[in-house]
C-alpha cells in the first residue's frame, strides 16, 4: 500500500546487490514462518538468559544486602559496645566526680564546722577576755595608784637633796616609825623599779608593794627585796630625802680597779654608783643643786704602796681627765728623780778631793799662778814624781766626770709602766 502510494510497486530492486538494497519487512504471523522454532528457541534462550542473569543479579544482590546488612549488624554491635564501654567510662567518671564532689563537699562542710568551732571559740575566748578585763579594770579600779616613773616619785615625795647613805644608817631613816614608808629605787638601764616599803611595829616591813609601771601598785616579795639591796646600787627616797645606797661588793670593787685602757675622762660617780644609777639620778635630781653632797674620792695608787696615793676631791658632775692623772704621776716620778739627784750631788760635793803633791798643797802660786802657770810649762815640766801636769790632771777629770750623777727625766715608758702596776680606787665623801 505505502509501495503503490508512492510508486514503488514496480521498483525492481534485484540488479542492486544485496547489500545496497532496502529492507523489507516481513508482515507474516511467527506461526506462518516456516523457522518460528528457531524464533521459539532464539527467544527461549533468551529467557533463559534472562531469567538466569536476573537470578544471578538477584543472587548477587542478595549477597551484597546480606552482607551490608552483615556489615552493618557488626558496626551497630561495635557502636553498640563503644556505647557500652562509653557507658561504663561515663558511669565511672560521674562515680568519681560523684565521689569528689560528696568528698568536697564533705570537706566545705567540716571547714564549715572549723570556722564554726574557731569562731565559736574566738567568740567564748573574747567573752572570756572581756570578762577578764573588766575583772581586772575592776582589780585596778580597786587597787592603790602609784608613780609611772621616777620623775613622777620624785614631784610626788617632793626631794629637797641627794647624799650619800654612808656606813651607817642616816638620822632620819634611823629614827623611822611605824606607819612611815621609803622608796627603793633600782634601775637596770632599761627600765626602772620602784618599790615601797611600809615600816612595821618592829621597824621591820610590814607591806612591801611594787609599782609596775601602769600606774598600780601590786605585791613584792621582801626575799627579792632583800636580795636587790644586798647586791644592787639603789636610791632610797624618803619623805624629802634621798640616799644613794651602795652594797659593800660594789664599794669593795670600786676601791680596787685597774686603770682603764681606753678612753681620755674618768667619770668617779659613774665608776661608784655604775652607769645606770648615775643616770636615773642625774637625769632626775640634777636641779636646785641637789646633788652637791655627792662628792666622791678618787685615789690613785702605786703598785705595792709604794708611795702615798694621789687624791682628788670630785663632784658629782665632775671629771678627772687622764691628762691630770698623768701629770700627776709625772710630778711625783720626776721629785723623787730629783731628789735622788740632789742627794747625789751633795754626797759628792761632800767628799774629800784627791791628795796632792805637798810642794804644789803648801805653795799653789810658786810657779807664777799655780796650775795655769804649770800649765804655760808645758809637757817639758816635770813634777817631784816624775810626771807632766797635763798627765796628772786628765785621769782626775775623767775620774771626776765617772764619779758624777747624771740628772734623769721621766720618759713615756715610766709613766705606762706606773699606770700599769698602780689602780685606782673611788670612794664616796661624807
Amino acid at each position: 500500500m505505502d509501495g503503490k502510494l508512492f510508486g514503488m510497486g514496480n521498483y525492481d530492486d534485484n540488479f542492486i546487490p544485496q547489500r545496497y538494497r532496502m529492507p523489507v519487512k516481513d508482515t507474516r504471523r511467527f506461526y506462518e514462518k516456516p523457522e518460528w522454532w528457531i524464533v521459539f528457541v532464539k527467544w527461549g534462550i533468551i529467557s533463559v538468559l534472562l531469567l538466569g542473569a536476573a537470578g544471578f543479579g538477584a543472587s548477587f544482590a542478595i549477597g551484597k544486602w546480606k552482607e551490608r546488612r552483615q556489615r552493618l549488624e557488626a558496626a551497630a554491635q561495635e557502636e553498640r559496645l563503644r556505647e557500652h564501654e562509653e557507658a561504663k567510662v561515663r558511669e565511672a567518671k560521674e562515680a568519681r566526680e560523684k565521689a569528689e564532689r560528696e568528698a568536697r563537699e564533705k570537706a566545705r562542710a567540716e571547714a564549715r564546722a572549723e570556722k564554726e568551732r574557731i569562731r565559736r571559740e574566738k567568740q567564748e575566748a573574747e567573752a572570756q577576755r572581756r570578762a577578764e578585763q573588766e575583772q581586772r579594770r575592776k582589780e585596778l579600779e580597786s587597787r592603790e595608784k602609784g608613780p609611772r616613773r621616777v620623775s613622777d616619785l620624785e614631784k610626788q615625795q617632793q626631794t629637797a637633796g641627794v647624799r650619800w647613805w654612808g656606813k651607817g644608817e642616816p638620822p632620819k631613816f634611823a629614827s623611822r616609825r611605824e606607819g612611815d614608808e621609803y622608796w627603793c629605787v633600782f634601775t637596770d638601764g632599761r627600765s626602772d623599779t620602784m618599790v615601797r616599803v611600809k615600816v612595821g611595829a618592829d621597824k621591820a616591813p610590814a607591806a612591801i608593794d611594787l609599782a609596775d609601771g601602769s600606774g598600780y601598785m601590786r605585791p613584792f616579795e621582801r626575799k627579792l627585796l632583800d636580795e636587790a639591796v644586798a647586791q644592787r646600787p639603789h636610791l632610797v627616797i624618803m619623805d624629802r630625802a634621798a640616799w644613794v645606797r651602795l652594797p659593800q661588793p660594789v664599794m669593795e670593787k670600786a676601791s680596787h680597779m685597774s686603770v682603764p685602757q681606753q678612753g681620755n675622762l674618768f667619770y668617779p660617780s659613774e665608776m661608784l654608783m655604775g652607769e645606770s644609777l648615775y643616770r636615773l639620778v642625774k637625769s632626775n635630781f640634777d636641779t636646785q643643786n641637789r646633788l652637791d653632797r655627792l662628792d666622791c674620792n678618787m685615789e690613785f695608787h702605786w703598785r705595792g704602796e709604794s708611795r702615798t696615793p694621789l687624791s682628788w676631791r670630785l663632784k658629782f658632775r665632775e671629771t678627772l681627765s687622764r691628762s691630770t692623772m698623768n701629770t700627776a704621776i709625772e710630778n711625783t716620778l720626776q721629785a723623787e728623780m730629783d731628789a735622788s739627784y740632789a742627794a747625789a750631788t751633795k754626797t759628792r760635793k761632800a767628799a774629800k778631793p784627791a791628795k796632792q803633791h805637798p810642794s804644789l798643797v803648801s805653795n799653789g802660786s810658786s810657779f807664777a799662778g799655780g796650775r795655769r802657770a804649770a800649765r804655760r810649762l808645758g809637757e817639758n815640766y816635770r813634777s817631784f814624781d816624775g810626771k807632766s801636769s797635763a798627765q796628772k790632771t786628765e785621769p782626775a777629770a775623767e775620774k771626776q766626770q765617772e764619779q758624777a750623777p747624771t740628772k734623769g727625766r721621766v720618759t713615756r715608758a715610766d709613766l705606762q709602766r706606773a699606770t700599769d702596776e698602780g689602780f685606782i680606787s673611788v670612794s664616796f665623801a661624807e
